[in-house]
């Protein structure tokens, strides 16, 4: 959740100093890389990897493997970062993850637009099958490769493919398949001059030796060994020279030459594997050291980033707690409200159903001369009054505010009598209760105004049983 948040709240980085960033770690590790320093040649294609995809940064979120395409990110880079990381793990004989970066590599390369760089890719995806020992899916690769190279019209790039494709039909025996694809290589693929394979290929000439001996030519198979044995400086090359050459006499019956070079076969395999076998040890070392770093690494990130989601959960309850305290007070205020004025209420309608206010009620009903109350009459309703609403009666008969005329007008008017039964209970006219009601409410409320005056006296009476 933490994640989702900083990533959707993220802010995008500066575009030149992140191009800087990104070329300088990548340069770093190709340094570390030609050293054969693995670990930090991966650490520094990670770091160039995560500053090259911008996608992250992008208002509208971009997803590498969904196909979307982001115009911030630098998809060529992000491509050789992959493929060098590719490169890193074949070297480790690590096919699997080798392949995981070779896809990678592949989508960002056609996401860059370069159809050449992504086709190159794909093809050496048969580099890693043959790591597993799967030669139908190497050929599968190479015959997939050469079709898109010739669909983007390069010719000569594919028929550089078909000598892959021509090694890997040897190597699976199949010799009548292979003659076509070695005519193409030699031919069209421009790698050839005056006969010769440039520098740094001549392991060609194995795979063209291997294929005479399929085919029952032995002697040109001989030739081509000894080529290779004469061109080359690397020991891998003369490796599978010198293996050739065996092969090459065994089939020819020359027993003396094939032990002789199988016995040099024998010496320069057990010296390759030896120094391998070492620099292997190194390597695995090395990347012990490199995965138990990422391990403490990403431990430690997890960590802040657990402590991060802990306290953002204590903050979240906390207001959570919060709001619940003012929820419930809020409930609690508004129920002690209503109570308070659902008592209050209680208490004035049992007023108003009082055998005095009745009294004074069929007293209202005559007219102006008629028995009016008297004083013991008007004291015991006063009375009843401050015994059943006592903080209101304090507000309204306190320090003389009122007149005794004014007193029992309000009075008269909280109980429900209306300005006419006013009149008739005080022997006044219509008028002048009217304005004694007025003269009151302003005294009381500040409305000079006997229309709102028994909204207002309801108004003062929840007001001072609130303040109970």
């Amino acid at each position: 959740m933490l994640t989702t948040l900083l990533v959707l709240t993220g802010c995008r980085r500066n575009q030149a100093e992140g191009d800087e960033t990104v070329a300088a770690l990548y340069r770093q590790g190709r340094a570390y890389h030609e050293k054969g320093e693995v670990p930090q040649a991966l650490e520094c294609y990670r770091r160039a990897a995560e500053q090259a995809d911008t996608t992250w940064d992008c208002p509208v979120l971009c997803d590498v493997f969904a196909g979307k395409r982001s115009k911030d990110c630098d998809w060529a880079m992000l491509a050789r970062c992959y493929y060098q990381m590719s490169s890193l793990f074949s070297d480790q004989n690590a096919p699997r993850q080798m392949l995981s970066y070779l896809q990678k590599a592949e989508h960002c390369a056609w996401l860059a637009a370069d159809t050449l760089m992504a086709i190159d890719i794909f093809s050496l995806r048969a580099a890693a099958y043959e790591l597993m020992n799967r030669q139908d899916s190497v050929l599968i690769i190479n015959e997939k490769a050469i079709a898109l190279l010739h669909r983007f019209g390069m010719d000569a790039e594919a028929a550089i493919v078909e000598g892959y494709r021509f090694a890997t039909l040897v190597e699976l025996k199949r010799f009548d398949e292979a003659s076509a694809p070695m005519q193409v290589y030699e031919h069209e693929s421009g790698l050839f001059h005056n006969g010769d394979i440039e520098a740094g290929r001549e392991i060609y000439y194995y795979s063209k030796g291997l294929y005479f001996i399929g085919i029952g030519r032995a002697d040109s198979a001989e030739y081509y060994f000894r080529k290779e044995l004469r061109l080359t400086d690397d020991d891998n090359n003369r490796l599978a020279a010198v293996r050739g050459l065996s092969l090459a006499f065994q089939a020819q019956g020359r027993a003396d030459s094939t032990a002789k070079y199988a016995m040099e076969s024998y010496e320069l395999n057990d010296s390759l594997t030896n120094l391998t076998n070492t620099e292997s040890l190194m390597q695995a070392h090395a990347m012990y050291d490199y995965d138990r770093m990422l391990r403490d690494s990403e431990r430690k990130a997890l960590q802040v980033e657990v402590s991060w989601l802990i306290i953002c959960l204590l903050l979240m309850s906390l207001a959570g707690a919060v709001v619940l305290i003012v929820f419930g007070y809020r409930r609690y205020s508004d129920y002690r409200e209503r109570l308070l004025i659902r008592n209050a209420g209680d208490r004035l309608k049992l007023l108003t159903e009082s055998d005095l206010v009745r009294s004074f009620a069929e007293m209202a009903i005559g007219k102006r001369g008629s028995r009016l109350p008297e004083q013991a009459e008007w004291d015991r309703l006063e009375a009843m009054v401050a015994e059943q609403l006592p903080p209101f009666y304090a507000a309204i008969a306190s320090d003389g505010l009122l007149s005794p005329q004014e007193l029992r007008t309000t009075l008269l008017t909280l109980l429900g009598f209306t300005s006419s039964d006013v009149a008739v209970l005080l022997d006044i006219s219509a008028q002048s209760a009217t304005n004694t009601k007025a003269r009151a409410n302003g005294k009381l409320t500040g409305q000079k105004n006997a229309g709102t005056f028994c909204a207002n006296l309801l108004r003062l009476l929840r007001k001072c049983d609130l303040a109970r």
